[in-house]
């Protein structure tokens, strides 16, 4: 019987062989000498190739763009946001609807009007969370319950975002609290929406009212990360995570308007509702996506800078 080390030594030597063209054909049909040097050629090149690939990979991560993307794989940016537009979809706007019909202001058609939608976009997604402005009594116990849980596990989501991205733990009864402050305070956000868009673009023009959008997106999101963290990290530091966010939040508006509406319009005349839906979905995805880095950079802006400087 022979010896399977040797049988495998022998195999080894036979495929170095063919790698460097010194091989000869086997008994049982092995390549032709001819090939050798193609194979070897091939491998050489593949190397070579992942040589360089290793070595641009490397340069990337120690750039600035290369930092950010490497902590937003360690936060799992992606399967996080498409968990936040689930619970957007699912929680956050029944909730908006229990306070439009607590205050009578249409919150989430401020809301998806200020975003950039077009008109028959707005029209498409509007329709889809219609209510007749019930007064709030005749909104069940058990329904007001739910609303406000899934509002506040939304909340709860970005808490942790934030909580990640800043090293920061909150506990105890404080963290309960600044979701229902932040819950509280983004409606008072939707309602100056709301505001802007019935006073402020009529009178003073889109160019005013872009310019007051940005600054209290600015504005929202900086108090965001401050009230959702419990206080414990300094309002200077998070100016940054705000402005960052607000950016991010001004692309994806670019994107609402550009691609997004169109989307939304078609697939809905496609497929009905549930193409709308997928296409809303998406949307929030980016969004997810643009808090995500907007925290991030705002976190290590001056690490980074400081990194890429050097």
């Amino acid at each position: 019987m022979p010896d399977p080390d040797v049988e495998d030594g022998r195999a080894r030597a036979h495929d170095s062989a063919l790698l460097d063209g010194d091989g000869s054909p086997g008994p049982d049909g092995d390549l032709p000498t001819s090939s050798h040097p193609s194979i070897a050629w091939v491998v050489r090149a593949e190397t070579s190739a992942k040589e360089v690939v290793a070595r641009w990979h490397k340069r990337f991560d120690a750039t600035w763009p290369g930092k950010v993307w490497s902590r937003l794989s360690a936060l799992g940016f992606v399967d996080s946001s498409l968990q936040f537009s689930a619970a957007f979809i699912l929680f956050f706007f029944p909730f908006l609807l229990l306070i439009s019909a607590a205050i009578g202001r249409d919150l989430p058609r401020a809301l998806v009007t200020r975003s950039g939608f077009s008109p028959s976009a707005a029209h498409d997604v509007t329709s889809l969370f219609a209510h007749r402005r019930s007064p709030i009594t005749a909104f069940t116990v058990i329904g007001l319950i739910l609303t406000v849980a899934g509002a506040d596990s939304m909340a709860k989501i970005l808490q942790n975002w934030y909580g990640r991205v800043f090293a920061q733990t909150i506990v105890g009864w404080k963290k309960g609290a600044r979701r229902a402050h932040w819950l509280v305070g983004t409606a008072g956000y939707l309602a100056l929406q709301f505001f802007i868009g019935r006073r402020i673009e009529p009178n003073g023009g889109e160019i005013l009212a872009g310019i007051v959008q940005f600054l209290l997106t600015i504005g929202f999101w900086w108090w965001s990360a401050h009230c959702l963290l419990g206080s414990q990290v300094g309002w200077r530091r998070l100016l940054a995570t705000g402005l960052a966010t607000a950016i991010c939040y001004t692309v994806v508006g670019v994107y609402v308007r550009v691609w997004a509406s169109w989307t939304i319009v078609s697939n809905e005349s496609s497929y009905g509702p549930i193409g709308a839906i997928m296409a809303i979905l998406a949307t929030l995805v980016a969004l997810g996506i643009a808090i995500h880095i907007g925290a991030v950079i705002g976190c290590d802006c001056k690490e980074l800078w400081r990194r890429e400087s050097r």
